[in-house]
Parts: structure tokens; C-alpha cells; sequence
């Protein structure tokens, strides 16, 4: 644990820096809360599942190109050049561009990693050189958006927004550019509704009533705010009279030493429920969490889940087998495969930035480019292993 913790605390910037914007309102906090819409989604813990490709939806519904399988001879041409461009550097980003290499036998192109290691002048200076490429794969920062959008369209290659957004419009909800991100409400509904439904396999036929949740998120923050909100609402799908209690961090040190302090405080404030959720929205919260839980002795009353897959495996690899049960999957595979797909067919001519991914567009977030809908799921210490090597071998055998 003290590992994960040491090479994430470092990261924690960066994960703020991939906000849309602010939202203006967030979920309260108090407990109870209010009942939502009746039942719970046909899918389960799995719901609500992203769009498939060749679903429908948008004005380009039944457009299906961009993808992995799109049946085109890529050796008919010479190879592309394509530059994975981000203004960060880390693990996290040498992760994706291991994934992205990849891609290279199969789409018949080569893939340069490119950062600006956080320095916004070198960032915007060295994107010009962008147009020396076929195309780009491009992880801008939040602070220089407006530059980097005028800078990147004026050089007129075909690009993708690879895991940070372009996002306008009321709450920064609509979506300007093809994109391949996370969808934070999924994966925040994914995480909640897998307990929600597998929780009598940890504690068997018990009063569902002493159920509480504490969901610790960050509403200041776009990206993040969205995974608490998902998970909020499902929870009030399943349980909508318990007590649920919001764990805001905005304004507060991000680190596991608060989510420690908040959890202990929670459960200390709350002693009418007797079995507690906790979810958390990102990779350093849950091992506060979970230490709070086995100093407060309710650890076999207690499943954590979060939003992030990445600290999870490294505990479960070392073979931690406590209240910290499950997560959101998350390969970077998943987002390296319609990256690198995507940008070829813009390349080749065969998508335009409306069309891209066209059969995926459902108005979520606009009409106008698809948010690549990534297929996650929810793992655990059982399935994790086999969830990342059936990933590997879907896409390259």
C-alpha cells in the first residue's frame, strides 16, 4: 500500500487538471436523501451500459467506422506517423503510449511519444511541430485549452482528444472534438449497482435497511464530479431511504490521511447503521478508507469500491484480501485501441470529425462528436487477472 501511495501522490495534480470546468451545483450531502425514479436498471451492475458500437443513436446512428475491425487493408499505403502528444508525463502516460505501440502491427503505423512535461510555454510552443505528423493524439491541459484549440485547428491535421476533453456549454456538458475518455457517471453507476448487488455474497441474508454509503468525491472538479454524481444515483436507485453521506473533498488536501479522517468520522457520527459502501473516485482514496475501517474493527462490515483499477491490482497482487473489494477496470487498451483506430480513418479520409464513431453518439454530451463509450466493467480480487488478460488477447491475440 505504501507503494501505490508513493507513486500516486504525485499524480494528484494532474487528475485535477483533467477537470471539464466546475460544476455550480453538487449533490447534497445530508442523510437521508430523496427517492429517485422507481427501479433499477435491466443490466445491473453492469448499468448503465455504454453505447455498442453499430447502437443507435445521433444523427450519424447506424455510421460505423473508426473501429478496430473496420475492414480496410491498412498495408495498401505507406505508414503513418502519429504522435501521442501530451502535456503530462508520468506512468500513467508511458502506460498509454505502451499501449498505443501496440497498435502499430495491425493499423500499419508508428506511434512517437511527445510530452511537454507539464510546462504550459513548452506545450503550445512544441504543438506546432505537430503538423510534421499524419495525425495527433492529443492530452492538452485544462489551464491552456483556448491556445491549444486555436493552435490545433490552425495546424489542420486530423486529431483526437485522447483522454482530456474539450467540453463547452452548461455545466460543461457538450462535447467539441471526437474524444476517447472515461465516462465518469457510467463508471461511478457501475462501481455503486455492482455492490448494490453483490453485496449478500460478503454478508449474506441481511436487513438491507442497516445499509449506509459514504461516496467520497470531489465536486469541484468536472471529471471527478461526475463519478460521484453516478454513483449517487445509483445508490438511490437501490436503497433510496438509507443514509447516504457525501464525502467532499473539494478544498482539502487530496491524500489518503483525509480520506482516513473523513471515513472515521462518517462511521463515528452514523452508529444506526450497522454495514457501510464506500465508494471513491479516485485511486488514492480507498486505502485511507480501508485503514479507517480496520483501526474502527468493522472491516468484515465494510466494501470499498473505486472508481480507478490501477492501486487496486497492485494490493490485490500482494495479495490484500480486506474490506477494499472492487473497482472499475480500467486498461489502458481500452482507450489506446479506437484512439489509434479512430485516428487512421480520420487520416485515411474514411471519418470526418462529425462521422468519427458516428454509430455511438446518443446526445449525452451533444450531437455535434462521439465520446468514445470505453467498455468497462467492475473486477475484483477473483476476476482481475483474467479481466486484463482477455482484454490483451480481444484486441491483439
Amino acid at each position: 500500500m505504501k507503494k501505490a501511495i508513493s507513486i500516486f501522490l504525485a499524480l494528484i495534480m494532474v487528475f485535477a487538471l483533467f477537470a471539464c470546468a466546475k460544476k455550480t451545483e453538487a449533490p447534497p450531502a445530508s442523510t437521508p436523501t430523496a427517492a429517485p425514479p422507481a427501479e433499477p436498471p435491466a443490466g445491473g451492475g453492469d448499468a448503465p451500459a455504454p453505447a455498442a458500437p453499430g447502437g443507435s443513436g445521433g444523427a450519424d446512428a447506424g455510421l460505423h467506422v473508426g473501429y478496430w475491425d473496420d475492414p480496410v487493408d491498412h498495408y495498401a499505403r505507406d505508414t503513418y506517423k502519429i504522435a501521442y502528444y501530451s502535456f503530462f508525463s508520468g506512468s500513467f502516460v508511458d502506460s498509454f503510449y505502451i499501449a498505443l505501440q501496440k497498435t502499430e502491427k495491425k493499423l500499419n503505423i508508428k506511434v512517437d511519444f511527445i510530452t511537454a512535461n507539464s510546462d504550459p510555454e513548452k506545450f503550445i510552443n512544441t504543438l506546432e511541430l505537430m503538423a510534421n505528423y499524419d495525425g495527433v493524439l492529443l492530452d492538452h491541459d485544462a489551464n491552456t485549452e483556448k491556445r491549444t484549440w486555436d493552435v490545433i485547428q490552425d495546424i489542420g491535421v486530423p486529431w483526437i482528444a485522447f483522454s482530456t476533453p474539450f467540453m463547452d456549454g452548461p455545466d460543461a456538458s457538450h462535447n467539441r472534438w471526437p474524444t476517447v475518455i472515461l465516462d465518469g457517471k457510467v463508471v461511478g453507476d457501475q462501481a455503486v449497482s455492482w455492490l448494490c448487488e453483490n453485496y449478500q455474497n460478503y454478508w449474506g441474508d441481511i436487513d438491507p435497511a442497516k445499509i449506509g454509503m459514504i461516496n467520497l468525491t470531489i465536486t469541484t472538479v468536472g471529471m471527478m464530479y461526475d463519478r460521484g454524481y453516478g454513483a449517487e444515483q445509483a445508490w438511490l436507485r437501490y436503497f433510496p431511504n438509507n443514509v447516504y453521506v457525501e464525502g467532499d473533498m473539494a478544498g482539502q488536501q487530496i491524500t489518503p490521511e483525509t480520506s482516513y479522517n473523513m471515513i472515521s468520522a462518517y462511521v463515528s457520527s452514523h452508529p444506526e447503521v450497522e454495514y457501510w459502501f464506500i465508494n471513491t473516485i479516485m485511486m488514492l482514496f480507498p486505502a485511507g478508507a480501508a485503514r479507517a475501517v480496520e483501526t474502527l474493527g468493522i472491516d468484515d462490515k465494510v466494501l470499498i469500491t473505486c472508481e480507478e483499477s490501477i492501486t487496486a491490482i497492485e494490493e490485490w497482487d500482494s495479495g490484500y484480501r480486506g474490506s477494499w473489494c472492487s473497482a472499475v477496470g480500467i486498461a489502458e487498451e481500452l482507450y489506446a485501441v479506437p484512439g489509434a483506430a479512430g485516428i487512421v480513418a480520420l487520416i485515411d479520409g474514411r471519418a470526418t470529425p462529425e462521422t468519427l464513431w458516428g454509430d455511438t453518439i446518443t446526445g449525452q454530451y451533444g450531437t455535434d462528436y462521439a465520446v468514445y463509450p470505453l467498455d468497462t466493467k467492475v473486477i475484483t480480487y477473483d476476476n482481475y487477472k483474467q479481466y486484463f488478460e482477455d482484454i490483451n488477447t480481444k484486441y491483439f491475440g
